[in-house]
């Protein structure tokens, strides 16, 4: 079905002329230094998103921390105000 083959000098030729062409166009990528409104949005959408999940993680520590106090021994004590527990 293919008959075209190279010889080993051809073939190290051809497979450096393709890395060559791989690293030029990675190098035509990374110089690029300006930034679409897109990247510049998403990057704003990114940032707020983070901000976000780091303030609701701080608050389910702050309200764990106080529901486990208030589960330990202020539950007794609002039970029996609601009860008008009268010793």
């Amino acid at each position: 079905m293919f008959t075209f083959h190279w010889g080993p000098v051809t073939a190290a030729f051809g497979v450096f002329a393709l890395d060559v062409v791989f690293a030029l166009i990675c190098v035509l990528f990374g110089r690029r230094s300006y930034l679409t409104t897109a990247e510049v949005e998403a990057r704003i959408a990114r940032n707020r998103c983070a901000t976000q999940m780091k303030e609701s993680i701080t608050m389910a520590a702050v309200t764990a921390t106080v529901a486990s106090s208030l589960g330990r021994s202020g539950t007794r004590k609002i039970w029996d105000v609601v009860r008008r527990r009268k010793d």
